[in-house]
């Protein structure tokens, strides 16, 4: 995993292979899958580039938990997978970047999924009270063991600051 850039002149054939037909050119590779982004490169900004950045990365890494039921799903499957399961607690619709990539980086020996808290949904406000989760607005990492009878290994949480 990781950022590189180029060289048109010496490289031609690394941009035969990725298929870059103009210069310049952002593209992803993610699981031997070429992306290339097709806004103007010209008119682009940031915000353009996270959002790419963010849709190449497949869903597959993390999963999408809106139930209690698929909660304890989630967290027993830890014997037929052989992995430890990361649950992370947001109050953004979807996750933020940094737990896509950290989920696609350590997805060979853990399992990710990710709870919406802010959803107004019954079931969600039932797993906040379930799991102890005052604050809606906060993000928290859940770590749980792949240890029978251990439930909850370690938790983590962090406040939002607005500046």
């Amino acid at each position: 995993y990781g950022i590189g850039t180029v060289n048109a002149m010496t490289d031609g054939n690394l941009l035969e292979k990725l298929r870059v037909s103009r210069l310049p050119a952002i593209v992803a590779v993610v699981e031997g899958r070429v992306t290339h982004y097709r806004s103007d490169m010209f008119l682009m900004n940031a915000r353009d580039v996270r959002v790419f950045a963010r849709d190449v990365i497949p869903r597959t890494f993390m999963l999408m938990i809106n139930s209690h039921d698929g909660l304890s799903r989630f967290v027993n499957q830890w014997q037929p997978s052989n992995k430890i399961s990361v649950v992370v607690l947001g109050a953004a619709p979807d996750p933020r970047m940094r737990y896509l990539l950290a989920a696609m980086k350590y997805s060979h020996f853990a399992r990710f999924a990710y709870i919406h808290l802010a959803s107004p949904s019954d079931e969600i406000a039932s797993m906040r009270d379930n799991l102890a989760i005052k604050c809606k607005q906060c993000e928290n990492v859940l770590i749980f063991n792949d240890v029978p009878g251990v439930s909850l290994l370690d938790s983590c949480s962090s406040i939002r600051i607005q500046q």
